[in-house]
């Protein structure tokens, strides 16, 4: 009889199928004659036991805390007698008689690995689910259960008409992985909900209510940080030092939440999915159907019916709403979008993020089709440069349980200034391997970061020492200092994980002894998430890429489901061998997984325990691994990883040079600029400018999409203008309802109904009109956009009769073209806005008529535009504030 239990409820919920749900609750008779028997036990990786027994270990250390903290004589707990031989401690045994307890007069402060039946009455569905389709709930062992006397307000699970109880219930799941998951979240509200009904059915609920605040105890890279918090809490004299620990390392999870999940797990999804025969029930391949044990499966069926699911970012609700309107699979897509069916715009006025993409699908549909890349060549991306002097490549693979990284490579590519031509650049890899853990203690990690930052901290230097040589002759020749022959420098990631694990890296040793005085250069370059920035040019400037992301907008690959690294290597252009076959980045067998761009982490755990299950293959008599072939392997994977990522880089450069628009200023470490103003206002101001600064990176990408784009993702309007006496007379009923318009040129300006929800307003003055086809961006200066020179555009200006010619020739183009919302008409058909010329800027407006840099009988597209007011104002503020507040008398 299948059952269900909170394994199987949570892992629907990672997943986010129906057919993971069906195919764990299918009968034996269903999985034979679908053929997924083999499936349904799982195939466990060679050496994932390993971090098992480490999540085992972390589990009883935990509840060992627990133990000690409380004392023994208020947990209750029941241990083996004799020590595991695996583990090297005693487990704990499954306590049977949770109703006993619980009755008691006293009842403990904790409950370890106690075990309750869950009862069919969590749920009406439930109960209709098993004695419908014959399944039964598994029963629940919780890892600890946290006996509280009840606090007022306190929040709890309650039924109409519940009274007040004497002890709240918390139910703690301990988890060795670093950061709390909905996985998790979701065991906990299943067995809150299930204790509950427990409660009820025994009549505990007058002494006894489940908390409505369940926990999570998260992994972490100290075993003995939960020791140090509490005797933190001792030597502040805390009355209830363990309470107070629990209450600084547990992960509460949103109950309301997560309960409305549960709750409609059952309601809505698993009396439907069980009704349908396993073939029909709903599925779909993602990068989260990694670990799936049924994802071999499911990609075999996608490749045979080309399923929609193929196509990279395509969401399940996506598919099921194209799917819908009769596209079924890839190739009917491509010919929809290719003759923009009715099905097709019915599609898109239904979900904007497939209109806004709709360029992008396309291309991934056709590159599956022809398995050929395309380029998006419409899109532009401001998040990399189209060129780096010293290019930086990093990796860094870690275990998600302790959080430790285990394998970390690093790569300059240098073209150094004076170089001859022709002549290579300089090439440095390094790789570092944390191949010792003693007890997840971090202290080997902590040294191989010394030794990048240390490595890190050389390349930066070098450039910037070439880059002060070069000034100095500047200064030395011309008496002025320029960026010419200066070099850049700027990171490459693959993906975000990187960043965020290179960044909690950071984070984790930043403030010891050994790591604080190398640590500031890196924190220029990329500050911790709980760190301000202290050098605000340099972030501005985006000291690094996540190539993936890159890749991701501007190229679509013969790839399904998700570009991986190796995979994208592999398929972007990739380079020809001497004999005219294509060369092939991979890895060998135990070093990869599918839709993952990480080192299996069991690699590591099989260095870290010095036990080795990984296999040759069976030509080499399939004999294990030796420890030292598990570190070469691992070695030679990363190095793989920085040569595929710098290939990839190559390839974007090659293929993409004109699209890769981030600019890059020359690099130099120059001491940071010190402020007299107190820490608290520093850090107002600094919050302040970060904020600005990421407002403008935001408008400037979005001012930068392809005009579809911007109108589907609402961030501007297109339209015409429109100067019929219709209008005229509109506009003249404007004016003279307001005085201060008499003199102000006025344009109508119609626009598309699709332009509707666009977000801009009545009232805003940082617009900017520019024609459909303009080629520049609209933060260059006008005369670079028109192909003139600085002198020769100054040249023009006075020729026209500009005024103050030498200040508005360096204005760019949304400053000469900028415009003000007067009205906005949404309602009307066709709507339209009416748009005021500035007085100030009426002269440049009508110099960019005459010039060409604008037609106003062409398309048009009216964008939101950046400028900072705030910044000089907010700083004299506090500047003014520091110098008035009275000093502390010495």
């Amino acid at each position: 009889m299948p059952k269900l239990g909170k394994q199987t409820i949570a892992q629907t919920f990672k997943f986010d199928c129906d057919r993971f749900l069906r195919f764990q609750l299918s009968s034996d008779t269903e999985k034979k004659t679908l053929g997924i028997e083999e499936f349904a036990l799982g195939k466990v990786r060679p050496g994932v036991q390993l971090m098992q027994e480490a999540g085992n270990k972390w589990e009883i250390d935990k509840y060992n805390d627990l133990i000690l903290g409380f004392g023994k004589d208020n947990v209750k707990y029941i241990e083996e007698e004799k020590i595991d031989p695996i583990l090297g401690v005693k487990k704990f045994k499954v306590i049977k008689d949770l109703k006993d307890i619980l009755n008691l007069e006293n009842p403990p402060k904790a409950i370890i690995e106690a075990e309750f039946k869950i009862l069919e009455s969590v749920s009406i569905e439930l109960k209709l689910a098993c004695d419908k389709f014959d399944i039964e709930p598994s029963r629940a062992i919780p890892d600890i259960i946290w006996i509280k006397p009840h606090e007022k307000e306190s929040p709890l699970i309650l039924e109409e008409g519940d009274l007040e109880p004497e002890y709240e219930l918390h139910i703690i799941d301990v988890k060795m992985a670093s950061e709390a998951s909905l996985k998790h979240f979701t065991e906990v509200t299943f067995y809150a909900l299930a204790l509950d009904a427990f409660l009820r059915d025994n009549n505990l609920i007058a002494r006894y209510r489940v908390s409505a605040k369940g926990l999570v105890w998260p992994g972490s890279h100290d075993i003995n940080e939960f020791k140090n918090i509490v005797r933190k809490f001792q030597a502040n004299n805390e009355l209830n030092p363990v309470v107070k620990a629990l209450e600084e390392t547990l992960i509460p999870v949103p109950y309301e939440v997560y309960e409305i999940h549960i709750k409609r797990f059952f309601k809505e999804r698993l009396i439907p999915v069980l009704e349908k025969s396993p073939k029909d029930a709903a599925w779909h391949i993602s990068a989260k159907c990694q670990l799936c044990q049924y994802l071999t499966y499911c990609q075999g069926e996608a490749k045979r019916d080309d399923q929609l699911c193929k196509i990279p970012w395509l969401n399940s609700s996506q598919a099921n709403l194209i799917r819908s309107e009769g596209i079924l699979n890839t190739s009917d897509l491509r010919q929809n979008i290719l003759q923009n069916t009715p099905a097709w715009e019915k599609i898109k006025s239904v979900n904007y993020q497939l209109r806004a993409d709709e360029s992008g699908i396309e291309a991934r549909c056709n590159s599956l089709e022809d398995g050929v890349p395309y380029i998006l060549s419409e899109r532009v991306s401001h998040l990399m440069p189209k060129w780096s002097d010293m290019s930086i490549f990093l990796t860094l693979h870690f275990d998600p349980g302790s959080g430790i990284t285990f394998a970390i490579g690093a790569k300059k590519v240098y073209f150094k200034p004076g170089r001859s031509q022709g002549e290579p650049p300089i090439s440095v890899e390094k790789i570092f391997i944390i191949d010792k853990v003693e007890q997840f203690s971090p202290a080997t990690e902590r040294n191989r970061l010394i030794e990048l930052i240390n490595l890190l901290e050389s390349w930066l230097n070098e450039v910037n020492d070439d880059n002060n040589i070069i000034a100095a002759q500047h200064r030395a020749n011309t008496g002025r200092d320029n960026a010419f022959g200066k070099s850049n420098v700027h990171f490459f990631f693959w993906s975000k994980i990187e960043v965020k694990q290179f960044l909690r890296m950071v984070e984790r040793h930043m403030d010891h002894p050994d790591v604080v005085a190398k640590v500031e250069i890196i924190t220029r370059l990329f500050p911790p998430d709980n760190t301000l920035p202290l050098d605000l040019d340099m972030y501005k400037s985006q000291p690094g890429t996540v190539v993936k992301d890159v890749v991701k907008y501007l190229v679509a690959l013969p790839i399904s489901y998700d570009y991986t690294l190796l995979e994208t290597a592999n398929k972007f252009f990739p380079k020809s061998k001497p004999d005219g076959s294509l060369f092939q980045f991979y890895f060998a067998y135990g070093f990869w997984t599918p839709l993952n761009d990480q080192i299996p982490f069991e690699r590591a755990y099989e260095l870290w325990k010095d036990n080795v299950f990984l296999k040759h293959s069976q030509n080499l008599g399939g004999l294990h691994y030796t420890r030292d072939e598990i570190y070469e392997g691992l070695r030679r994977s990363v190095k793989t990883y920085l040569e595929a990522l710098q290939n990839i880089v190559m390839r974007l450069r090659d293929n993409c040079k004109n699209q890769l628009v981030l600019h890059k200023p020359p690099f130099y470490l120059g001491a940071l600029v010190k402020s007299h103003l107190p820490q608290v206002s520093k850090n107002l101001l600094v919050f302040n400018k970060l904020n600005i600064l990421t407002q403008e990176i935001e408008n400037l990408h979005q001012v930068s999409l392809p005009i579809d784009e911007k109108e589907a993702r609402f961030v501007a309007i297109r339209g015409l203008i429109n100067k019929s006496l219709e209008y005229s007379k509109e506009i003249e009923g404007f004016r003279d309802n307001n005085v201060s318009l008499r003199n102000s040129t006025i344009y109508a300006f119609e626009f598309s109904i699709n332009s509707r929800d666009a977000k801009l307003k009545e009232g805003e003055f940082l617009c900017c009109l520019t024609n459909e086809d303009f080629p520049a961006n609209i933060y260059t200066f006008w005369y670079t956009a028109i192909g003139l020179k600085f002198e020769e555009a100054l040249s023009l200006l006075n020729e026209r009769n500009i005024n103050q010619a030498d200040r508005k020739v360096k204005k760019t183009i949304a400053e000469i073209l900028s415009v003000t919302i007067l009205k906005l008409n949404t309602i009307s058909n066709p709507p339209y806005v009416l748009l005021e010329i500035p007085n100030y800027n009426l002269d440049m407006f009508n110099f960019a008529i005459k010039e060409r840099i604008i037609d106003l009988d062409k398309p048009m597209v009216l964008d939101s535009s950046f400028k900072d007011f705030e910044s000089k104002d907010i700083e004299k503020i506090l500047r003014d504030i520091s110098n008035k507040a009275p000093r502390n008398k010495r």
